[in-house]
């Protein structure tokens, strides 16, 4: 099991930011099922904020169905579509505010 944030770091703010290629890479090569998961509550200002008052913080983690991403003939749109799939599928799991960039792909994939 590898755990990975497709945007390359976990975010300072909270919000989803975009994508990179890696993850639907690894994916691909693997043939391996994604999970998505999502926290919210880690933002730099809540958990700095609560670690002067020597208070914990509330995080919440979200956890998605597990899925593969759809084999396409293309290498290059292949990446570009399982990223997006990614993406989509964590921002699924996250509130409209902490969707970031990928607001549209989910709105796209609901429609």
């Amino acid at each position: 099991m590898i755990a990975l944030a497709p945007e390359g770091r976990q975010s300072v703010t909270g919000r989803l930011e975009e994508g990179t290629e890696g993850a639907a890479f690894l994916a691909m090569k693997s043939g391996a099922p994604i999970v998505p998961m999502a926290m919210t509550g880690t933002e730099n200002d809540i958990i700095y904020a609560n670690l002067r008052r020597l208070k914990r913080s509330t995080v919440t983690l979200s956890v998605g169905k597990p899925f593969f991403l759809r084999k396409q003939t293309d290498r290059q749109e292949m990446m570009r579509e399982g990223t997006r799939q990614i993406m989509a599928s964590l921002a699924e799991l996250l509130p409209a505010s902490y969707q970031g960039n990928n607001k549209n792909s989910h709105e796209e994939k609901q429609g």
